[in-house]
């Protein structure tokens, strides 16, 4: 299956959202080639639409891509933090889903801020016809049990950030109490300041 990865330039590049047949040039280029003359998938044709969702610009895609690539006919990236309050290219790929299609994902976190936003977005997706996998723990909320499952993966996942951001917040404490300056160093030295 060739998979179409677009990013938000792309997707106003090409005046449609994200459906082109093609392949990545190497592993989390910005440059992808694109067949534009590619038939748009029929409205009654279920597809399988992968989010991948990077905090910045340095981190690499890698694992989520090589997870999704061969089960998705289409992937959209985002460049954004998981604690932003928008993230335009993900609310776009939900509001394009049609009934019988499938939101693919490789983990909670690359998705969802909380376990409120997961079981939101997931009931949301359930209402409207959508499957929601989360591949990584081959999560289907479209089964009992993987909704299931999926209620309580999610509150592991938010109880792990948190723990993630106690012990931050407790590390810098430490250091700050055994004298360690935090931040980027000053540029200039006090007595440069001094004299100016």
């Amino acid at each position: 299956m060739k998979t179409a990865y677009l990013r938000p330039e792309e997707n106003q590049r090409f005046g449609r959202l994200a459906w082109a047949t093609g392949h990545l040039l190497s592993p989390c280029s910005e440059r992808f080639l694109f067949d534009q003359d590619a038939p748009l998938p029929s409205s009654d044709t279920p597809r399988a639409i992968g989010y991948l969702r990077v905090s910045t610009a340095d981190q690499r895609m890698d694992r989520q891509d090589i997870g999704l690539r061969d089960f998705c006919d289409e992937m959209h990236v985002e460049t954004v933090s998981g604690a932003a309050k928008t993230r335009p290219v993900f609310d776009q790929v939900l509001k394009r889903l049609r009934p019988g299609d499938t939101l693919l994902v490789w983990d909670f976190d690359r998705a969802f801020r909380s376990t409120l936003d997961a079981i939101q977005t997931s009931e949301l997706l359930m209402k409207r016809g959508v499957r929601l996998q989360i591949l990584r723990m081959n999560l289907d909320t479209s089964t009992a049990e993987g909704e299931f499952f999926y209620t309580i993966m999610a509150a592991m996942a938010q109880f792990e950030r948190r723990l993630l951001s106690r012990r931050t917040r407790e590390g810098l404490a430490a250091a700050r109490a055994k004298g360690v300056k935090l931040g980027r160093p000053r540029r200039l030295e006090t007595s440069e300041i001094l004299a100016a």
